[in-house]
């Protein structure tokens, strides 16, 4: 019944080129945010956190430009970036980088993996409960995939030795 209380768009962000991109983001905002604690991050939390991993692994993103190049922008959070040389082709990867990662947000956001909810003058970023449950699943699955083929693999090792030892049984 989990799949009656998602919005049905939920899953129209793993259909396109970009869908291990989406699954590599749901994943590292729900296990930095909302796996162990319910934390409650900013919109500037999530964005910074989408720009890190974009920047860590400009290969999962796909459009017909190809992957983005994002050597010259790597930086800690919470530091300014350092512009020596290279400001322009710096400050144009950078931009482009922040504009992707808005656009992720905003699809997360369109399709119900996130809700910003309102505090007074606090807005922070909330995963819904349908969502964060499939999110749950994506990353058991990321993390027991291999613990489950290796026992599979062996259970089926054991069956081959068994038939070439007695091929009658």
């Amino acid at each position: 019944m989990l799949f009656g209380v998602l919005n049905a768009h939920i899953f129209t962000v793993f259909s396109g080129p970009n869908r291990h991109l989406y699954e590599a983001v749901v994943g590292e905002i729900y296990s930095s945010w909302y796996r162990n604690d319910l934390l409650f991050p900013s919109r500037a939390d999530i964005l910074s956190q989408i720009y890190g991993l974009l920047g860590d692994q400009p290969g999962l993103w796909r459009d017909e430009d190809g992957p983005l190049q994002l050597d010259s922008v790597k930086v800690r959070p919470g530091r300014r970036l350092k512009r020596r040389g290279h400001a322009a082709a710096d400050a144009d990867a950078t931009s482009e980088a922040m504009a992707r990662a808005n656009y992720i947000y905003g699809r997360l956001t369109e399709t119900g993996w996130l809700e910003e909810s309102r505090f007074g003058l606090k807005v922070t970023v909330d995963m819904p409960a349908g969502a964060m449950r499939l999110a749950e699943l994506l990353c058991l699955l990321r993390e027991g995939v291999s613990e489950e083929l290796g026992g599979l693999v062996s259970q089926i090792r054991a069956t081959l030795d068994a038939l070439r030892q007695s091929p009658k049984d």
